[in-house]
């Protein structure tokens, strides 16, 4: 669980998990047993915050997420990262 929505070892962990493709195949059980419960569920995709970046305000200017695609027996079928800058 993160300190105040921070997760400081997450991005380290992200190239190898993205380049492996640890979590393809494994169903939702599994991956929440591997990395905890999601910041979001929203249809079929399943998101992990990995950075968010304030700077001086209360409003985020940077967000990185794992986004994971799973079917519809609940199996991940694709990983993405998904940037967004303000």
């Amino acid at each position: 669980m993160g300190d105040l929505r921070s997760f400081p070892h997450r991005d380290a962990m992200l190239e190898d998990i993205i380049h492996n493709k640890k979590f393809i195949g494994l169903n939702y059980r599994q991956l929440i047993d591997s990395l905890g419960e999601p910041n979001g569920i929203e249809d079929s995709l399943i998101y992990y915050d990995i950075v968010t970046d304030y700077g001086m305000d209360i409003d985020p200017v940077y967000s990185k997420d794992l986004v994971l695609t799973f079917d519809g027996d609940s199996v991940i079928r694709a990983m993405e990262i998904r940037e967004w800058k303000k």
